[in-house]
């Protein structure tokens, strides 16, 4: 099976043969905001932030049942 594959097997409740992984991100803010449906993103959405921004972009507060859907969404 493939990564993906096992990430969705574990969504449904079964047990992935290996832990899932699968890498997916965008560049920057800007591109994540062009390329990405606005309901798979939220404050946690991971990109590299320009040099301007501030360090503090992810949320301190735990992920919200909104959030986790929206990454699931991703």
């Amino acid at each position: 099976m493939s990564h993906r594959d096992d990430l969705l097997g574990m969504l449904s409740s079964q047990k992935p043969d290996r832990i899932p992984f699968i890498f997916m991100g965008f560049h920057d803010e800007a591109t994540t905001c062009k390329l990405a449906p606005a309901d798979c993103r939220d404050e946690n959405t991971y990109y590299i932030p320009p040099e301007t921004s501030s360090p503090g972009r992810f949320s301190a507060e735990p992920r919200t049942d909104d959030s986790r859907e929206r990454a699931v969404r991703m």
